[in-house]
């Protein structure tokens, strides 16, 4: 007992005092043992151990010691005593002693050194680990559970501090592309998305750990499962501290699938509003064509009458800008549909709200004009990280809505206002609104239910709203409507602008301006499978440059064995050797002219021709196109050379 416990526990008291810890023993989760050296232990003193193991006390007393405890117990006792001996004695350990129905009871010792009556004693306390080992045996079982269903969960789960990966189960490592979890942890999350979503997701868990706040909505991104295939998945994540640090727990689920479904129900929708413009764009188209072919008829039959008439020769040249204006007019008609249609593209970039908004105004021309008055209140405003294609879909769509809203007996008293706007923060907002009858608050909250419609039967699918919200909020925006009964209704569409590698916020779409060096005379060599277009580009060049024209990729190689050429304007798609194959067989033969190769589309790309020609620096002319872009063109290849590194035809 240590010098100052004795001084202050008067001597007539240490009886009362170890009454009271032998009461206390008895009662409570613990019991001392005080015993002198020997082999076996002589035990003086054993308040509430025979209670512990479940024993009278005076029954207790007459069986040995030793045989309290199993064989692995025994030498652990005997390893106690040997290093007592030595003066090692440890302080604590971990013992298991037999009980009375020879069950294992687990028990903490704690233990000391003494001297008691001028002999050396051990004084000991056990404490009943038994509470704690079922609570530890339970919290193990519980973990094990837990990582079981974890483990065998059928979405990703993954624990990410900073962007390094410390935790993933198996469904998370195959969506990541790991071989196993352990090839995971350790890495960086980022090098296994999509080099075009890694910007995103690092913003997004930027903001996550800046915040300590979950997002309101999943985020989606591309990976690369183990067998290589292109994944989309879906990652909804919340901030959480693991292992004592901030970290994210993120859950993550195959999409990929879903997205298919989603982009068959977009092309659907597409359609389902081309069937809607269907007799517009008729009329729109007609229209230009109706004076297109009079006036061509016009010039057929007084051309031959012109000779050296003035007033004849200016109203040809008259009839001839009106032609002009009407092919433009459709030939732009045509493009804002090709674009709208186009379902393959689907590659993010910065997009110019006013633009697309613009685009869709065109396409929705003749349904808009017949029911209202349209006006445009368009301000500078960065530009926006999405899909042009989707969000002309969606404006298109919203308009049409509008235009269905409002009464089309009084287009006078009707209005469609479109907006463009900076909402600061980084965002850009655009709005389409209607002085319509509005909509009633119970309608309003189902809208963007999927299949719900007020229209009648076979009008409405009740997927246009729906859809717009998913190509919306699959670009990190949001889309809401706001309707006031009897006031009209407001749809808003709140996107993210666009910031480029440094995240430097793009405020304008800067144009492609490539140089414009001076233009010489070259040899040129025309390659269309359509005789009529090969003729009419000889006749646009032949004034400065000297043509040849090939009606096959066949003919224009052998052409090339026989002469020099400064550059070939080729169709993309023709028969037999099509204009890809004629690339790669002179990137083979030439790689220098394969370089001045420009191309020509009529815009119905399929898949691998959008692929080769997104892989290519050459220029690509859409049909149709003008003089002036072809030349714009043509001086494009040309221009790394000198004007004399090249013979130059007489």
């Amino acid at each position: 007992m240590p010098k100052e416990a004795e001084q202050a526990l008067p001597p007539e008291l240490a009886v009362d005092v170890l009454a009271a810890l032998a009461e206390t023993a008895e009662s409570g989760p613990f019991g001392f043992v005080v015993s002198r050296p020997g082999n076996p232990p002589e035990l003086i003193w054993v308040p509430g151990i025979a209670r512990l193991l479940g024993y009278e006390p005076e029954e207790f007393r007459k069986i040995p010691y030793s045989d309290h405890f199993d064989q692995e117990g025994r030498d652990q006792l005997e390893a106690r005593r040997r290093e007592i001996k030595e003066g090692n004695f440890e302080r604590r350990f971990d013992i298991y002693a037999l009980k009375r129905d020879r069950t294992r009871l687990p028990l903490e010792v704690l233990g000391k050194r003494v001297d008691i009556g001028g002999r050396p004693c051990t004084v000991s306390v056990l404490y009943d680990l038994s509470g704690q080992k079922q609570a530890m045996d339970a919290l193990a079982a519980s973990e094990a559970r837990f990582r079981t269903l974890v483990e065998s969960a059928p979405d990703g789960v993954l624990i990410v501090r900073d962007t390094t990966i410390v935790y993933l189960n198996a469904t998370a490592a195959r969506l990541f592309g790991f071989e196993d979890a352990r090839h995971g942890i350790g890495t960086n999350l980022m090098d296994a998305i999509h080099p075009g979503d890694t910007a995103r997701a690092r913003a997004r868990l930027d903001e996550l750990f800046r915040t300590r706040q979950p997002f309101d909505e999943p985020a989606e991104y591309r990976t690369r499962d183990t067998a290589g295939r292109e994944t989309t998945i879906e990652v909804s994540s919340i901030p959480i501290d693991f292992e004592g640090a901030p970290a994210t727990l993120g859950f993550a689920r195959d999409i990929t699938e879903r997205k298919a479904i989603q982009e068959k129900l977009v092309q659907a929708d597409r359609l389902a509003a081309v069937g809607t413009l269907a007799a517009g764009m008729a009329h729109e188209i007609n229209n230009p064509l109706a004076y297109v072919i009079l006036g061509l008829q016009f010039l057929e039959r007084e051309l031959p009458k012109i000779g050296g008439d003035a007033v004849r020769l200016h109203e040809a040249a008259a009839r001839l800008r009106e032609v002009r204006g009407g092919a433009e007019r459709v030939a732009t008609i045509v493009r804002d549909l090709k674009t709208f249609a186009r379902a393959d593209e689907v590659a993010r970039g910065a997009v110019d709200l006013r633009g697309v908004m613009e685009a869709a105004v065109r396409i929705s021309d003749n349904e808009v004009r017949h029911r209202a008055r349209l006006t445009r209140h368009y301000h500078d405003a960065p530009a926006v990280d999405a899909n042009a294609a989707r969000l002309e879909q969606v404006f298109l769509n919203l308009l049409l809505n509008a235009a269905h809203a409002v009464s089309e007996n009084d287009p006078a008293a009707s209005e469609i206002r479109v907006s463009v706007r900076s909402l600061g923060g980084g965002r850009v907002v655009a709005e389409v609104s209607d002085n319509g009858p509005g909509i009633a608050a119970d309608v309003l909250r189902h809208v963007f239910d999927p299949f719900f419609t007020t229209k009648p039967i076979g009008v409405g699918t009740g997927l246009g709203l729906p859809i717009c919200r998913s190509i919306v909020e699959s670009f990190g925006g949001s889309i809401e409507l706001d309707s006031t009964p009897g006031l009209g209704t407001t749809a808003r569409v709140v996107l993210p602008a666009f910031a480029d590698e440094t995240g430097t916020t793009v405020s304008t779409i800067p144009p492609r301006v490539p140089s414009n060096p001076p233009e010489r005379k070259m040899r040129v060599l025309v390659v269309d499978d359509e005789p009529l277009v090969g003729a009419m580009l000889r006749r646009m060049l032949v004034q400065r440059h000297a043509v040849e024209v090939a009606a096959s990729a066949e003919e224009a190689l052998r052409l090339l064995d026989d002469g020099v050429f400064d550059a070939i304007v080729c169709d993309v798609m023709m028969p037999e050797m099509t204009g890809m194959d004629l690339y790669a067989t002179l990137r083979k033969r030439d790689p220098s002219l394969a370089s001045r190769m420009v191309f020509m589309t009529g815009g119905a790309f399929l898949p691998r021709v959008a692929e080769f020609l997104s892989t290519l620096e050459n220029p690509t002319l859409e049909k149709p196109f003008d003089l002036e872009m072809l030349t714009f063109a043509l001086r494009q290849v040309v221009a790394a050379e000198e004007p004399d590194e090249r013979p130059t035809p007489a």
